[in-house]
C-alpha cells in the first residue's frame, strides 16, 4: 500500500481493502480508520469490507466530528485538539455509503447520519457479550 500510494496512486483511484483489521491490534485499527479518512479527503474512492467494531466506531467518530464543524465549530475544534484528530481525517456523511451483506438475503443499504451508522448485527453481539460478562461477574464475584 505504501509503495502504491507513494509511486503510482492518483487522485480518484478506486482502492479496495478486504478486512483491513486482520492482524491489527485495536489501536492500529483505529489508526487505519483515520488513515481511510485521509485517503477519502485526498480524493481517493475507497471500498472496505470489515467486521471490526473498532473501525466502525472510529469512522462514526470521524463523521460526527465533520458534522460538528458545521454547527458547533468551537466545541469540535476543542475535541480535535483533546483527542489528537486532524481535520484531514474527518468524513462527510454524504461521502459515505454503507451496505450490509448477509447470507441468502438482499444487500441492505444502511443509513448514514450526522452521528454515523449502525450495524445491528455487530451491535447485537457486543451487547450480548457485555450482558453475559456482567452477569457472570455479578453472580460470581460481587
Amino acid at each position: 500500500m505504501v509503495v502504491y500510494l507513494r509511486h503510482q496512486a492518483s487522485k480518484g483511484d478506486f482502492i479496495i481493502i478486504d478486512e483491513p483489521e486482520l492482524n491489527l491490534h485495536a489501536d492500529n485499527q483505529v489508526q487505519i480508520a483515520r488513515f481511510f479518512g485521509r485517503l477519502i479527503q485526498a480524493g481517493f474512492k475507497l471500498l472496505i469490507s470489515t467486521h471490526s467494531d473498532y473501525i466502525i466506531r472510529e469512522l462514526n467518530t470521524l463523521i460526527m466530528l465533520e458534522a460538528g464543524m458545521h454547527h458547533k465549530k468551537q466545541e469540535t475544534q476543542a475535541l480535535l485538539e483533546k483527542y489528537s484528530y486532524d481535520s484531514e481525517e474527518l468524513l462527510a456523511k454524504e461521502r459515505i455509503g454503507v451496505y450490509l451483506f448477509r447470507l441468502n438475503q438482499p444487500v441492505e443499504s444502511v443509513p448514514v447520519t450526522e452521528t454515523g451508522f449502525e450495524i445491528a448485527t455487530l451491535d447485537e453481539v457486543s451487547e450480548r457479550l457485555n450482558q453475559i460478562s456482567q452477569d457472570v461477574y455479578f453472580q460470581l464475584f460481587d
